[in-house]
């Protein structure tokens, strides 16, 4: 891992660590519209946020690790969800 990376928006340093995402599906059920959301970890690089701007930028190194923490995160949205 690099030492430190800098933010392509405020150029604050950013930090390498767990980030929250959050994950949302809306559906039409019985004529009403129900959202859920879930919340799940990933790897990744973010700043202090200091500007709207400001994201989360993801290692080539944890791709494999994240894209099955987002499976997981999905599979228990549509669990909950009664989407298939």
């Amino acid at each position: 891992m690099e030492e430190g990376r800098n933010c392509i928006y405020c150029n604050e340093i950013m930090r390498y660590g767990q980030q929250t995402q959050i994950l949302c599906k809306s559906i039409m059920k019985d004529g009403k519209l129900i959202n859920k959301s879930v919340k799940f970890q990933q790897y990744g690089w973010k700043c202090q946020m200091t500007d709207d701007n400001c994201d989360i930028l993801f290692d080539e190194e944890d791709t494999d690790t994240n894209k099955q923490l987002k499976n997981n995160a999905v599979k228990y949205l549509l669990k909950y969800s009664s989407i298939e």
